[in-house]
């Protein structure tokens, strides 16, 4: 792979032998194509559509499938954070009104990605052999351990389609992924013992309420529980308790094979773990064989190559893969006004003082976990992320915490992309700490410092990237900027 991946300008030397560095290229519209995998946060799920959040500020689109179950039956939560794969990318000229008063139609262009959170799309491309021979000659329990650690190493997340819910566990379709080269595909079980956390089991016909985006619902007889402490502030989020009913999707974990037992491979065993469990699982070598095997939501250790332009290129897997981040997903933002130009740029007056990340991703934190976001393996795209809504997977973090109609003065330009718009910085809010707000978002910061320990990060040890972690921003699109009269 090139370095930092596809999509990626290397670096050059211009005249007067000045280095260049490499830039990493904007995950656009035009770089999405049928097959590419990216993590989106579910933002809305109605019986016949999902709107889903993505990378760079995209928006995709799950549509209900012919014949198909309402994606209410389907799709986990809102706020939930998993992959996607698309299915196509669309642009269609639309003729609208610029104004009220103006009276000729303008072409416009409307755009529409296309995504699948099925496990036989998601899952293309996953082989199973190598893991399940690194596990086989070892023993586990297929209870959860009371740590995110589980008792025999990390187990395989994979996305998995309930087919039906049985007296003991839920039968699991994987979606055709393959043992082993054979050909023999891989068939699961999910034993109700090995769910982490709240569920609930529901007929087919209860599953097309809406219902299901609320975790307070009360216990039917003949239904089966788990008590667990909920997080009522959570309500209607990906921290919800989970349904369990025909056609819903969840990701996964594969549980180490048992020895013991004449053909125990054939049917494999899944752990249906919590979002803070989840958030901690590390993949390993032996899950990736392939470029192709990669999937966005996996936690890569990865290692700085080369600081590019706006952002970092980065190798994971002993150098095996390579992938890239860029400026808006490094967790954080430094303004570059004149009064903190000085020092950014590491002692160096050369060194372009907006890159603020050349002075915190270097030594021993020049190595971190991050997740991944998106992978082409036709283009060779590989894009990982630090955010913290990422890193813990609870899509909330992401929400804007000013209300529509707030307005906000003082606010600075970070970064003006021509024709599109700018991101801006916005000042503290100023919100009383005994306000709701104020206070949900202390809770989140404190477990965004927590997971930074779990992960053995300690970014947030440095001063300079604990106050650029701090920075609110938003972004102007220039249709947004300017008056069109």
């Amino acid at each position: 792979l090139p370095l930092g991946g596809g999509a990626v300008l290397q670096p050059s030397t211009v005249a007067g032998g000045r280095r260049m560095p490499a830039k990493i290229e904007l995950l656009s519209f035009g770089k999405l194509g049928k097959g590419m995998k990216v993590l989106g946060v579910i933002r809305e799920v109605k019986e016949e559509y999902a709107v889903v959040s993505l990378p760079t500020m995209l928006t995709g689109f799950v549509r209900r499938t012919s014949n198909g179950p309402p994606l209410t039956q389907v799709l986990p939560p809102v706020n939930t954070i998993m992959a996607f794969s698309i299915l196509q990318t669309t642009t269609e000229e639309v003729t609208t009104k610029s104004s009220p008063s103006s009276k000729a139609a303008t072409p416009v262009k409307k755009r529409r990605i296309e995504l699948s959170p099925l496990p036989n799309h998601v899952n293309s491309g996953i082989r199973l052999d190598e893991f399940l021979s690194s596990t086989t000659s070892s023993s586990s329990k297929s209870k959860f351990a009371s740590t995110a650690n589980y008792e025999n190493g990390t187990p395989m997340i994979i996305r998995g389609r309930i087919v039906s819910v049985e007296d003991h566990g839920c039968i699991v379709d994987l979606g055709g992924v393959l043992l082993s080269a054979t050909g023999e595909k891989a068939k699961a079980f999910l034993k109700f013992d090995n769910i982490e956390g709240d569920y609930e089991v529901v007929d087919d016909e209860e599953g097309d309420d809406d219902d299901n985006m609320d975790e307070d619902v009360e216990d039917d007889d003949g239904r089966d529980t788990k008590p667990m402490d909920v997080d009522k502030s959570s309500s209607k989020t990906a921290g919800s308790k989970r349904l369990l009913n025909k056609h819903r999707v969840y990701d996964f974990a594969i549980l180490p094979p048992q020895t013991s037992g004449e053909g125990s491979l054939s049917i494999l065993q899944l752990s249906l773990p919590s979002t803070s469990t989840l958030a901690t699982l590390r993949t390993t070598s032996e899950m990736v064989p392939s470029l192709s095997s990669l999937v966005p939501g996996m936690l890569m250790d990865v290692q700085v190559e080369q600081h590019a332009k706006n952002g970092m290129c980065v190798s994971f897997m002993k150098g095996v893969y390579r992938g890239a981040l860029d400026e808006d997903h490094l967790g954080g933002w430094r303004s570059c006004d004149e009064k903190k130009k000085k020092g950014l740029g590491g002692g160096d007056s050369k060194e372009d003082p907006s890159m603020w990340w050349k002075k915190v991703f270097r030594g021993k934190h020049a190595k971190f976990s991050a997740r991944i976001i998106a992978v082409d393996a036709a283009t060779k795209i590989v894009r990982l992320s630090l955010n913290a809504h990422i890193l813990s997977l609870r899509g909330e973090y992401s929400s804007f915490p000013l209300p529509v109609g707030t307005i906000v003065q003082n606010a600075q330009v970070i970064r003006v992309d021509p024709g599109i718009g700018a991101l801006l910085a916005l000042p503290p809010s100023g919100t009383s700490p005994d306000d709701d707000a104020a206070t949900a978002q202390l809770d989140k910061i404190n477990h965004i410092i927590q997971l930074d320990r779990d992960l053995s990060n300690n970014l947030m040890s440095i001063s300079e990237y604990k106050a650029a972690s701090k920075v609110l921003t938003a972004y102007v699109h220039i249709s947004k900027s300017i008056d069109p009269e």
